[in-house]
């Protein structure tokens, strides 16, 4: 499985996390304040709105919280610093997500996720608007 890196073009950065993706649709990728007529839209890899893309950066944030600062205390994933965020492709996958690692041993990673979770299960999560 390869993730499409050149078509993922958008960008939403969270404290830890560097999110890329592109949009579903023109139409779509107009109401971005970023909004760029150069960049190529994919029915296939992209995403209906921004806000699919923020909330990803809400929860990825919140995992880092419990995980990283929280009682668990976890390592950060090799690659990552202050000056360095853990890379998010937001695309078309066969799978909730997937982390992959980079490097022979892994020196750094980075996580896949899906541009859309219709057709799975419910999630437990409360907002009417997941998995659209």
């Amino acid at each position: 499985m390869s993730v499409p890196r050149e078509i993922l073009t958008y960008r939403h950065e969270t404290a830890h996390f560097s999110l890329s993706y592109a949009y579903s649709n023109d139409a779509a990728a107009r109401k971005d304040p970023a909004y760029d007529a150069s960049k190529k839209c994919s029915a296939e890899h992209g995403v209906r709105n921004r806000e699919y893309v923020e909330r990803f950066g809400e929860y990825f944030e919140r995992a880092w919280s419990l995980y990283l600062k929280g009682r668990r205390k976890y390592r950060k994933p090799p690659g990552v610093s202050a000056s360095r965020k853990y890379r998010v492709y937001v695309c078309s996958v066969d799978a909730y997500g997937i982390t992959f690692p980079e490097g022979e041993p892994p020196t750094s990673s980075f996580i896949a996720v899906r541009n859309t979770y219709r057709g799975f299960g419910r999630n437990g999560d409360p907002d009417p608007e997941q998995g659209r």
